[in-house]
């Protein structure tokens, strides 16, 4: 597993991001799926993958690893359930159970971290250093364009962010 951090390359001080990404050996294999995604998947194979994402100990694994990268608690990274739609919220806190159905979400709370999951989608964080306000959004083709990025941005604004302020990254 690789941790790409931005925090040195902001000009946001105090600010501390980051990507997670796997490491070369994933990369290779998304690569060989992306070249042979056209084809049906196998059954036994379909059914060994939806075994393996049943389990959840590897989510809880990474999302404590992020956690602990970023020096926050696990139970302060507030992580919609995402959709590919087009919506952004704004919270103050982090959801476990019941997470508000969103691709974008948004945030003036200090210590509370937003977590984005992607596979082949973008993630896209924001930040207003001046107004304290930050954002995440899934970006996906159909949320990108259908707006989840100018949905993040609004939302953002709601808060006081304002657009001259906001720096975007596009993740992996």
């Amino acid at each position: 597993m690789i941790f790409h951090s931005l925090s040195k390359r902001s000009n946001l001080p105090g600010l501390r991001s980051g990507f997670v990404a796997g490491g070369p050996e994933s990369i290779r294999r998304l690569k060989q799926l992306r070249n042979y995604s056209g084809a049906p998947l196998p059954t036994p194979l379909q059914a060994v993958a939806a075994r393996a994402w049943a389990d959840e100990a590897h989510v809880v694994e990474n999302r404590n690893r992020m956690a602990a990268y970023l020096n926050v608690p696990n139970e302060k990274i507030a992580s919609p359930y995402q959709v590919h739609s087009p919506d952004a919220i704004v919270t103050e806190k982090a959801w476990h159970e019941d997470r508000p159905i969103a691709d974008g979400v948004v945030t003036n709370t200090p210590g509370l971290a937003l977590g984005i999951v992607t596979a082949d989608c973008g993630p896209v964080l924001f930040a207003d250093g001046e107004a304290g306000v930050i954002g995440a959004c899934h970006a996906g083709w159909k949320g990108a364009v259908n707006g989840v990025m100018e949905s993040t941005i609004a939302q953002m604004e709601t808060l006081g962010a304002s657009t001259k302020n906001i720096t975007a990254v596009l993740g992996p």
